[in-house]
């Protein structure tokens, strides 16, 4: 058009920007990139007073980086006013405001590491699917996980992988229906979900250091000799060992090295009956475990730079009353039914006293085999502070806004969200006991 502007007259082409994401060294990183779409009708609305008002021209930052760092990587577009007489022919030029560019985020991630942490997820995924679920009698699904790279002294994320993935690609130019379906489908699998900050899962053992520092705390020796045997009955029910192990009487940090259940059960429980059990003591009840929980910051948000992230839970005796109350009238109402299934009875129990912090709990909560639970990137800033001496991160992948000049506006650095009290030698013992 440019080239031939005097035949077509009251035509202009003018160059736009256009998002693209290379992946670098076939780097996807999708979900933490994020996506951008056109601006709504609404959004204008509310920001038209605002010192950053929106063309209907503009595209938003959806997810991801892009949202989080919207306003730093717009810019602002430039607009030509023109003079038009009452039957809007063009009688001159009124006013014109330049355009500014946008800055550039610098992000901490590697895209060599990235590479290796969602090919070791996707490979880890296939190995999984191949392998015999005792539980459920069927091989394993494993259509979802997650990868997290974390220093551990600074708190900067330099790889955050989770699949299923997709090609942001997609969405630029507009995404097309059938693509948006695949996406957002009911059989998509939702890869549109950062798994590492959004996707909930039980611990399972990895949360082992936190139930052994708790047990520290409480007072118990870390050379103690611990009975691992192969069960543990706790109110006539039989908790069993991994694969029925039995390593006799061990310390902590070996009780960490072999991940022995029974340990930790009789650890939890011991502490449930000093606490006062089913009916705890006057005034508030040591609650060792739950309160390492927190002091490890599990039960809330990490703070990483990244929008939508979870809160993951802490199974406490406040989260149990909570749960109680917003389902009582659900559980009384089947517990009037009559019926001696397993669904009447605990529907009549709970009903009654299901606010009851009770020995199963206890012992669920030490292994995490109960309601608890966290996101990846959370057990990585838990175990980042066990490494680095106790300093828990609000980790950041942002690094730095530069300009389109080339200059710093803004270095990005990980806050400290708080310190872990735990003495440093336990820490230290911990962290060497995990080289087992």
């Amino acid at each position: 058009l440019r080239d031939r502007a005097a035949a077509s007259p009251g035509i202009t082409a003018e160059p736009e920007a256009v998002r693209r994401y290379p992946a670098p060294g076939k780097s996807n990183t999708a979900q933490v990139l994020g996506y951008l779409s056109p601006v709504t009708d609404d959004e204008i609305t509310k920001a038209q007073d605002t010192d950053s008002p929106y063309l209907r021209s503009d595209q938003v930052g959806r997810s991801g980086l892009e949202r989080q760092y919207d306003k730093e990587l717009r810019g602002k577009a430039g607009v030509t006013r023109y003079e038009v007489d009452n039957l809007g022919r063009v009688i001159g030029k009124a006013k014109s405001d330049s355009a500014q560019p946008g800055s550039n985020l610098v992000t901490s991630i590697d895209s060599r590491v990235q590479r290796v942490a969602e090919y070791q997820l996707d490979n880890a995924m296939q190995v999984a699917r191949t392998q015999f679920d005792k539980i459920t009698g069927e091989n394993y699904k494993a259509d979802s996980g997650a990868v997290v790279v974390m220093e551990a002294k600074t708190g900067r994320i330099v790889a955050m992988a989770s699949a299923p993935t997709y090609d942001p690609n997609v969405w630029v130019g507009g995404i097309s229906a059938k693509d948006y379906k695949a996406l957002t489908g009911k059989n998509s699998d939702y890869p549109l979900l950062n798994r590492a900050i959004q996707g909930q899962s039980a611990p399972g053992s990895t949360f082992k250091v936190v139930s052994t520092a708790a047990a520290v705390e409480a007072g118990y020796e870390w050379d103690g000799g611990y009975p691992c045997t192969s069960s543990y009955s706790v109110g006539g029910q039989v908790f069993k060992n991994f694969e029925g192990e039995n390593f006799g009487p061990i310390s902590l940090g070996r009780a960490l090295e072999v991940s022995c259940d029974t340990v930790f059960y009789g650890l939890a429980d011991r502490e449930w009956k000093k606490d006062g059990g089913i009916n705890p003591k006057k005034g508030e009840p040591k609650d060792y475990f739950f309160k390492t929980a927190h002091q490890f910051g599990l039960g809330k948000e990490t703070g990483v730079d990244l929008p939508n992230e979870v809160t993951g839970r802490v199974p406490d005796r406040q989260w149990k009353l909570d749960y109680w109350k917003a389902n009582k009238d659900y559980y009384c109402k089947i517990g009037k039914e009559s019926g001696s299934d397993y669904l009447h009875v605990f529907a009549r129990e709970f009903c009654t006293d299901g606010w009851r912090y009770r020995a199963g709990d206890a012992v669920n909560f030490a292994i995490v085999q109960g309601d608890t639970q966290l996101t990846p990137l959370q057990l990585a800033v838990a175990y980042a502070a066990i490494s680095n001496g106790g300093t828990l991160y609000e980790p950041r992948v942002g690094k730095a806004i530069v300009d389109s000049s080339g200059d710093v506006v803004k270095r990005i650095r990980p806050e400290v969200a708080g310190h872990v009290k735990i003495k440093k030698s336990v820490l230290r013992y911990i962290d060497e006991a995990l080289l087992g």
